[in-house]
């Protein structure tokens, strides 16, 4: 017989070790990336900007949820910024699944014991990153691009979309079938880790004002992964 507890402990630690190798990659490419710029004389922590950005979040099988976030970044060397930012997105999974799930109810002194299906059409995540990353910036007078690697912990509110259902009523919990007591689609994610894998260009329109057109791919360690456009002022 399996056991869900040990097999979601299973999945736990795998989806753990997923992730520390991704800090591990992180931290490695960071790294490397300060020493083959350390001959560079800007100073440390020297200048500092700050972006508003917003845009749209989609994924292979989803429909299109909306993107806003704020950022603030320093420089490390002239081309490589250290950023923090705090925003939110909205993730919208497409399934199709039958949701089962029972329970006890009282009327008066009446005890009965209910189970109920119901069909679900959408997973819909909200979701509050706060991240942490690299920039670094192809420089020049007009246009820079630029490549970006972020780490994030999100906070998620997960809502399902629901088309219909059925309901039963039982005597006794003993009546009520095994399929209606433990579903494992009942589980609602309310926070996960995330790697963010970017490119974009800095248009400059005068000396402390530039529009930012940014592509990102977002790798989640328990939700869908996404991608996103976003259009920003840095300034």
């Amino acid at each position: 017989m399996i056991n869900p507890e040990k097999t979601y402990q299973q999945y736990l630690f795998l989806k753990l070790s997923s992730f520390k190798k991704l800090l591990v990659l992180l931290l490695f490419l960071s790294t490397n990336i300060f020493f083959a710029q350390a001959e560079n004389k800007s100073t440390l922590f020297s200048t500092f900007n700050f972006g508003v950005y917003g845009g749209i979040n989609f994924a292979d099988v989803s429909e299109i949820g909306g993107v806003f976030s704020i950022e603030g970044k320093t420089n490390l060397t002239t081309n490589l910024n250290l950023k923090f930012s705090l925003g939110y997105y909205k993730s919208i999974e497409l399934v199709n699944y039958t949701l089962r799930s029972s329970g006890m109810n009282r009327i008066d002194t009446l005890t009965y014991y209910s189970a109920s299906e119901e069909y679900i059409t959408e997973r819909v995540y909200d979701v509050l990153p706060i991240s942490i990353g690299l920039q670094y910036v192809f420089r020049n007078k007009t246009i820079s691009p630029y490549i970006l690697l972020d780490g994030s912990y999100n906070y998620i509110d997960t809502k399902r979309t629901r088309n219909g259902g059925k309901s039963w009523s039982y005597n006794t919990y003993e009546e009520v079938p095994d399929k209606f007591k433990n579903n494992p689609n009942q589980r609602f994610y309310n926070e996960s880790f995330g790697i963010a894998f970017g490119l974009g260009v800095l248009y400059n329109i005068k000396k402390s004002l530039n529009i930012d057109f940014r592509y990102l791919f977002i790798y989640d360690n328990e939700i869908i992964n996404s991608h996103q456009f976003l259009v920003g002022f840095n300034f």
